[in-house]
This record gives C-alpha cells, structure tokens and sequence, in this order.
C-alpha cells in the first residue's frame, strides 16, 4: 500500500491570518459599512442636467479625500479600503500635489 498524505481540500483558503495586516480589523469594518451608509439609491427621474457632472478623476479625487478623511489619516487603512497597495496611494496622493501646485503656479 502507498503511504503518502493528503491534505484537505480548500486547506489554504481556511488557514489563519498569517500577518497582521492580512486580518481585518475593527476599523476597517466599521468603515465599509460607514461607505455602505454614505451610498444614496439612484432615481430614474433624475434631472441630471441640473447640477455639475464631475469627471471621473475629481469622482476619484474626492473618495479617496473622504476615505482618508474617515481613517482619520491612517493611509494604511485607507489604502487597504480602496482596495491599492500602501504605495500606490502615496504615489497618487503625490501626483494629486504636483497637479494642484502646477495648476496653482
């Protein structure tokens, strides 16, 4: 007979965190619901012309402010909500900045 062992299906999937960061945390849950709260439904009578259409990039802009603005600043946080790494954010957020101090200029 052949000795040899098999391991349980799907034994990676239900493994333990193995990081810190890879387990979610308190905070991290109450600021998803916090973003499910913030969604208002959508009206199909809606006068879309009455208002400003913002492009994509201030749609973007002004998530990302507000999500920092809820992780009161924690950029690991933010990121891990908005679904980046930590250094993409920082990439973005820099790029946001010369933006602003060119247009400024």
């Amino acid at each position: 007979m052949d000795e040899t062992t098999t391991l349980p299906r799907n034994s990676l999937a239900k493994s333990a965190p193995t990081a810190k960061s890879d387990a979610p945390s308190k905070t991290t849950a109450h600021l998803k619901q916090s973003a499910q709260a913030h969604l208002r439904p959508c009206h199909a009578n809606a006068d879309w012309t009455a208002g400003k259409v913002l492009t994509l990039d201030e749609i973007c802009d002004r998530h990302v402010r507000w999500v920092l603005h809820h992780c009161g600043g924690n950029r690991v946080v933010a990121a891990q909500l908005l679904g980046i790494g930590r250094t993409t954010l920082y990439r973005y957020l820099q790029g946001r900045l010369k933006q602003i101090q060119t247009s400024a200029a």
